[in-house]
């Protein structure tokens, strides 16, 4: 309160002792806890038989406050209206009882709810799991119709490196050649051709997914076998 009418008189913000401007406050209860703590004491000390004692005189207010609650909540209102203080105190408290009564009537079942959709996900990733071993794989002829389609399209390079999946012999040398026949290539039952190494790298940084979907056509399920990558050479 001193503070407060000092700066209502100077008319701005110093330091009364120092006249720093700019200063930033806040309320310290440092003095009303000692307050309490020595008459906490006081009290202690005094024998239990103590004519103030046992008429309960220490505190008349909290025993009123105790045996009339009804009558202080109808009285605060007319207290909180002349004074800003016990006002905001008096509807802070309204408001912490109303929404104390609204969280406690309320199920909020948040763990339950977490429970349910880690039960779902966990079921979806079963079926997602289970439906790529559940279909019959490809019989030769069908390798044969897909290995004709990847011909067809003439892909000559991996798509996941962007690296040729076989080099003449003509172009480059033997020795790039042989390099190249090194790296062995994979058939995907989608018509894709990728090299091994690649898509084996691949399905390690997807292994999180519920399914296995081909880099390209994002078929899922897909199955794979190696295949002569010299083939898809034009010519």
């Amino acid at each position: 309160a001193c503070l407060e009418a000092f700066e209502r008189f100077s008319g701005r913000k110093s330091c009364p002792m120092c006249r720093k401007e700019a200063y930033e406050k806040r309320l310290i209860y440092d003095g009303e806890y000692q307050h309490l703590v020595r008459c906490a004491t006081r009290i202690l000390h005094w024998p239990p038989m103590h004519p103030v004692v046992k008429r309960g005189a220490l505190n008349p207010g909290h025993l009123a406050r105790l045996r009339c609650p009804p009558a202080l909540q109808a009285a605060a209102p007319a207290a909180a209206a002349t004074d800003p203080r016990l006002r905001r105190r008096f509807y802070e408290e309204r408001l912490a009882e109303v929404s104390d009564r609204m969280v406690r009537c309320c199920d909020l079942g948040v763990n339950d709810f977490l429970a349910d959709i880690d039960r779902c996900v966990a079921a979806s990733r079963r079926v997602f799991q289970a439906w790529p071993g559940a279909r019959r794989d490809l019989s030769e002829e069908q390798w044969g119709d897909t290995a004709g389609k990847a011909i067809r399209r003439c892909d000559a390079d991996c798509p996941i490196c962007l690296l040729p999946l076989a080099v003449p012999a003509s172009a480059v040398g033997a020795a790039a050649a042989a390099s190249a026949l090194a790296r062995p290539a994979v058939l995907l039952s989608c018509s894709h051709v990728f090299h091994a190494v690649c898509i084996a790298t691949f399905e390690e940084l997807v292994c999180d997914a519920p399914a296995r979907l081909c880099p390209v056509c994002r078929a899922p399920g897909y199955q794979k076998r190696p295949i002569d990558p010299s083939i898809l050479l034009p010519g």
